[in-house]
Parts: structure tokens; C-alpha cells; sequence
């Protein structure tokens, strides 16, 4: 019995090893740049002025429309009034209200400003810049979704799997099936140093320098491919 449970064994084992080896497997990838497409502004009621989304930092100057009267006014006004200001400048913002555990159940405010574009940064530094007691905060940044350039780069990054695994089969004196199996990932890639495009770092430095912020982020789309070994 036992020479019979070690035969089965020994016969079972290079079956094994000759199933894990009808296929080739190879990884692809692509690194697609993200511009940023969104910046948000933290306006909160404080003690003092603190503006960290500095104009000397920004490559695009501020418009002068706006009114240098009303942002001389707003260093009196309460939050209702600098929503309605902001409203009136066309800004796209929300309140967001904090309640303190203090006994006199203090109430403390922020207002989310989102922007399109950096000017709109400067305008909102220019305007509020006068009003005592406010703090305008760099918020979050929002980039492109990855996801867009899902239909056009899948199709290249197949093209290159296969044009590799045909190099490796063709080593191994095999022809090369159909696709059998697909694993998919996004990195996201914390800054450009990680990535082999030299041009890319450089640029991000550059903006960097200039703007004191991301303008690009980079993600890395990466398949594993595997492909039946004929």
C-alpha cells in the first residue's frame, strides 16, 4: 500500500510541475500624469492673519476687479457677511460649523472654498486679506482620476505584454496562446522621483519651486498579463 501512495506521489509531482509552467507570465506598465483639476482654501475665524497660499507663489497675477472697498469693509464683517461676499464674488464654498465642549457652547465656523484654477487663489487672498481674525489655510488638492485613461492605455499595455511573452516563448521553442489571466493595479505615486521619466521629475521641480505646490501627480497603471505557452 505504501509503495502504491509513493508511485502516485512520484507521478503526481512532474504533472504538477508541467501544469505550472503552460503559461508565461509578464508584467507591463504605464506612468500617466494627473494635472490637477480642483484646489480647496480653508477660510477659519482665528486671532490672526495667516495666508498659506502665498501670491508671490502663484505664476498667474490677480485680477484687478475686485473691490478694494468692500475688502477694506471686510475686516468688520461677521461670517454672514463674508458668505455673502464670497457669493457675490462667485466663489463655490460650503460652512462647515464646529460646536466647542466649552459650557457657553462657543460656536466655531470654517468655510471650504474650492477653486479651478490658482488665480482664483489670489483672488481669494486679496479679499479676505484685510479681514481681522481670519485664516485662510492650503487645503486639499484633487487631480484627474486615473480611470479616463483607462481605454487607452489597457490596449497598449496588452500589445507590449504580448511582444514580450512572444520573445520568451519563443526562447523556450513554444508557441504563444491567448490571454488567460489578467491582474490589475494602480499605484499612486507619491512624487516623480519615483518615476524613470527624468523630463517629468524636472518639470515637477520646476513647478514646485515656482507655485510651492503639485500642480501634476503621477499614477502608475500596472497588468499582469498570463499567456497560454502552446
Amino acid at each position: 500500500m505504501k509503495n502504491i501512495i509513493l508511485l502516485l506521489a512520484l507521478l503526481f509531482i512532474p504533472l504538477t510541475s508541467n501544469l505550472q509552467q503552460n503559461f508565461i507570465q509578464v508584467t507591463v506598465s504605464e506612468d500617466i500624469e494627473l494635472n490637477a483639476v480642483e484646489f480647496t482654501s480653508i477660510v477659519t475665524n482665528s486671532n490672526s492673519l495667516t495666508t498659506a497660499w502665498e501670491d508671490s507663489a502663484e505664476p498667474l497675477a490677480a485680477p484687478n476687479d475686485i473691490d478694494s472697498e468692500l475688502a477694506e469693509k471686510a475686516s468688520s464683517y461677521t461670517l454672514e457677511e463674508i458668505t455673502k461676499l464670497l457669493t457675490t464674488e462667485k466663489f463655490t464654498f460650503k460652512v462647515n460649523y464646529k460646536m466647542d465642549d466649552f459650557e457657553d457652547a462657543k460656536a466655531d465656523w470654517e468655510i471650504e472654498v474650492t477653486h479651478p484654477t490658482l488665480s482664483d487663489i489670489s483672488r481669494l487672498n486679496k479679499l479676505l486679506k484685510p479681514a481681522v481674525g481670519v485664516t485662510i489655510e492650503r487645503g486639499g488638492i484633487t487631480y484627474e482620476n486615473v480611470e479616463v485613461y483607462y481605454p487607452k492605455i489597457y490596449p497598449t499595455l496588452l500589445e507590449k505584454a504580448k511582444k514580450r511573452a512572444q520573445i520568451l516563448a519563443s526562447g523556450a521553442g513554444n508557441k504563444l496562446g491567448g490571454v488567460i489571466q489578467v491582474t490589475e493595479a494602480t499605484i499612486d505615486i507619491a512624487n516623480s522621483s519615483n518615476s524613470q521619466n527624468y523630463l517629468r521629475m524636472i518639470k515637477e521641480m520646476i513647478e514646485f519651486e515656482k507655485n510651492g505646490i503639485r500642480l501634476t501627480n503621477l499614477a502608475r497603471i500596472v497588468l499582469i498579463y498570463r499567456f497560454e505557452m502552446l
